[in-house]
This record gives structure tokens, sequence and C-alpha cells, in this order.
């Protein structure tokens, strides 16, 4: 089994059939979950990224802001060995839980404890007092309104609206009305992004879609979408590679014609000036 990230990049028809000709299960880590179950991105690119830029701050303390590549390089030369050790690497293996394998490692458990329903119970924060309704109408936006039509319903159930709450009722059904004017104006511009996405998604293709979804992927079935796939994209770069090639001959050929008609204006303005010469002489 071989196990790597499932970016559409990394995945080839080429590469899914050499897995399937010799016996490899390729088997994809779940979406967005690499700095937990990749070795490397547990285990070494950590140590390997503080280690180079310790060696760079040196550089950066005496002003210089722009680093050059072989600066880089030679940091990174010098950091390799140092995040690419043995304990590192082993270390990688066991937190992500693939090598020894536990299944419950990314679950949040009680300490000392192996079993996935003996979840660990946090300390709960204390609750934050109440907001008075003078409080919520003193910063009273609509990131706000919600909890200011809460605390104002709740005084109308306990039949506790004084006089000067009832005199900011009208500031309250503004911004009611306003939040509601927006609402629909986003509503309507969500509904047209949203046809414009659902039509791309129709036409869109490619590598990405056959992965999603898919963990095991070197099938005979995956294999044939992929082919699919890049021999569709490989047209494309085609035409339009044929269509930048038609568009330069193109200039070339306007440009040549307007150096042609140049050298034609200077031919007849020499003719003049030799008439004129020969007119005065």
């Amino acid at each position: 089994m071989l196990i790597c990230d499932g970016h559409d990049s990394h995945i080839s028809a080429k590469f899914v059939a050499y897995c399937i000709e010799h016996d490899i299960c390729l088997f994809l880590l779940l979406p967005h979950s690499s700095h937990l179950l990749q070795p490397l991105d547990v285990g070494v690119f950590g140590p390997l990224k503080k280690a180079v830029s310790t060696d760079l701050d040196r550089l950066i303390r005496v002003g210089i802001n722009q680093l050059e590549k072989i600066e880089w390089v030679e940091s990174y030369i010098e950091a390799r060995p140092k995040a690419f050790t043995e304990k590192n690497i082993r270390a990688g293996w066991r937190h992500s839980g693939l090598a020894p394998t536990n299944r419950y490692k990314h679950i949040l458990l009680r300490p000392g404890t192996d079993d996935p329903n003996s979840k660990l119970s946090l300390p709960s924060s204390p609750k934050p007092s109440a907001a008075t309704f003078e409080d919520l109408i003193c910063n009273a936006d609509d990131t706000a309104l919600d909890s200011l039509n809460s605390k104002l319903s709740e005084l109308a159930i306990r039949n506790e609206i004084t006089t000067p709450i009832r005199r900011k009722i009208p500031k309250v059904l503004a911004l009611n009305r306003q939040l509601l004017a927006e609402h629909v104006i986003l509503k309507r511009r969500f509904r047209d992004i949203e046809k414009i996405v659902c039509k791309r998604a129709e036409r869109k293709g490619g590598k990405r879609n056959v992965l999603k979804g898919k963990t095991v992927v070197s099938t005979p079935e995956v294999l044939q979408e992929l082919k699919r796939c890049e021999m569709e994209t490989e047209l494309k770069k085609k035409k339009q590679r044929t269509g930048t090639r038609g568009k330069q001959a193109k200039v070339i050929q306007e440009v040549e014609s307007t150096s042609e008609e140049d050298e034609e204006d200077v031919e007849i303005e020499l003719l003049d000036v030799i008439a004129v010469q020969r007119f005065s002489s």
C-alpha cells in the first residue's frame, strides 16, 4: 500500500497504471488532513523550517530583506541533517497514527486510555453576565441585532418595557429594516453567483472531479477516467498553442506590411525632395 495526499497534480494515469500493474494499492489521505496524517508534515517539515529560519535570521538581522537563492540553498543544506533524523522520522509516523497503527490517535481521548468512547472533558469557562438592553442599544449594529431583538422579546414577555426602552424601539426597527434590505440584495447577488458557479461546474472537468470523494484510486475505472481527463487537457493545450501561433503570425504580418508602407512613404518623400532640389537649381 502506498499512501499519498490527494492533490490532483500528484495523481496521473501513468502513475495509477503503474500501481495497478505492480499490485500497489494507492491510498489517498483525507482532504485537508496532511498536517495530522502525513508523517513529513507531522514530524520533519516543522523542524526543517525552524532550522532554516534560525540560520537565515542572521542575515535578516543585518538588514538584508531580499535573500538570494544560493543563500537559501546553503541554509537548507545546513538544516536538512538536523531535521531529517531517525528520531523525527519515526515520530512523524507515530504521531500521525500510521505506524504503529492507531485509528484513535486524533480523537480527543482521556489521557492514558485508548477507548474512543472515553472523551476528555474540558473545563468549562465561566459564563459571561447577561447584557442589559441599554448595553446592547449603545453598541447597536448588524452583528448585535440578534441579541438586541432577543432581549427586547424577553422584556416584552415579562412586561418590563419601560419608557426609556420604548423610546429606543424605533432605532431597533430601523436596524431591522436596514438588515432586511441588505439581506434581500445579498440573496439576489448570491443567486446570480450560484447560477454562474453551477454552469462552470457543469463545464468543468479534470482530475479533481475524478479524485473527489475517493481514497483507493488504483482501480481500472479511475485509470480510464484519468486517461480521458489528461487527453482532454492535452487537446486544450494544443488548441491554445495553435491559437497563440496564429495570433503571432498575424501580428508579424501586420508589422511587416506596416514596415513596407513606411518604406514606400520614405521613398516618395525622397523623390519629392530630389524634385524640389532640381527645380530650385
